[in-house]
């Protein structure tokens, strides 16, 4: 797996922190409001680094998931 910048580390560690608490994935949304962004397009953004890099992977059409279930 590529390295990732310390921003794409911090939102990774929101949506581990956030599915340690609820047992899913936030939506873009919600992903949006963890991370401060003013638009869920940013967190868009971050999962697709995020699937590019390996640390998720893509379950449909707005459905990740975690690469590694040791991350969980």
């Amino acid at each position: 797996m590529e390295e990732l910048t310390q921003k794409q580390q911090q939102f990774y560690d929101s949506l581990v922190s956030f599915f340690q608490n609820h047992l899913r994935l936030p939506s873009h949304r919600e992903a949006a409001e963890l991370n401060d962004f003013k638009s869920p397009n940013s967190s868009v953004q971050y999962h697709r680094a995020l699937v590019k890099k390996g640390y998720l992977k893509k379950d449909g059409p707005e459905n990740y998931t975690f690469q590694s279930p040791m991350d969980v």
